[in-house]
């Protein structure tokens, strides 16, 4: 098993030399979240390529009727302002 300080170097060597402290983090970032995925895989944490469509379908259709609810929501709210407000002002 690496150590962090191996894998610190690692990462601190394959970056470029006019390099931000935003790049090193972002490097030590995905290479967490590499590490994370590798972890899962071992344990058995996945899922098939039809189980992640499922999943996307499911998400953009509720993102779909959040939004239309969210639209239904402004107009009933503009209508009641108009009504409120009357027209003799």
């Amino acid at each position: 098993m690496q150590t962090v300080r191996h894998i610190l170097h690692h990462i601190a060597n394959h970056l470029p030399e006019r390099t931000v402290f935003v790049d090193a983090t972002n490097a030590l970032s995905i290479r967490q979240k590499l590490d994370q995925g590798w972890r899962d895989l071992d344990a058995g944490r996945t899922y098939t390529q039809k189980e992640v469509g499922l999943r996307l379908q499911c998400n953009r259709s509720l993102a779909r009727k959040r939004r239309m609810t969210s639209q239904c929501q402004t107009t009933r709210l503009f209508n009641a302002s108009k009504g409120s407000y009357g027209t003799n002002r």
